[in-house]
């Protein structure tokens, strides 16, 4: 099983969670908006989007406008997948609470590998089947995901 590539820390995976979620709102990231989006110093922004870059998961266009290479698309995408099955699973099948939830997903994203997330997505789909599973409450809605370490911004499960 491979957890993931050498190269691609939490705090890495995090930054391009956040680039995914903020190029979904906004027509260009710069680092500017990913410094104000975090609360954390440019500094610390250029030097993660600095190994990102060199890492082959982001590049930079004439402008400084923050890009996915395939790569990191698809690897920002797997980490949010991952936060939102997991995410999903504690709040309508186990009933934690959302908060609860949420940092317990942001912690356990880097910690699976997909095809974990895969099986899990296909058990949960197995108890929405199933009418009688305490976690199929109708009073509960459709979870929504935000990146890690981020203030009140959600993105819906697509």
């Amino acid at each position: 099983m491979k957890y993931r590539n050498k190269d691609l820390t939490r705090a890495r995976e995090d930054y391009l969670e956040t680039i995914l979620v903020l190029s979904g709102k906004e027509a260009g990231i710069r680092p500017i908006d990913i410094a104000k989006f975090k609360k954390v110093s440019k500094a610390t922004v250029s030097a993660t989007l600095s190994a990102l870059r060199d890492s082959g998961y982001l590049y930079y266009d004439e402008c400084r406008t923050i890009r996915f290479t395939a790569k990191g698309r698809r690897a920002a995408e797997a980490v949010l997948r991952k936060h939102n099955v997991l995410f999903r699973f504690l709040t309508l099948h186990l009933g934690v609470p959302r908060a609860a939830a949420q940092e317990a997903a942001c912690k356990m994203e880097h910690s699976i590998d997909l095809e974990i997330a895969k099986k899990l997505s296909s058990f949960i789909e197995g108890l929405d089947g199933n009418p009688a599973h305490p976690g199929n409450s109708t009073e509960l809605s459709r979870p929504q995901s935000r990146p890690c370490g981020v203030g009140k911004f959600f993105l819906k499960k697509s």
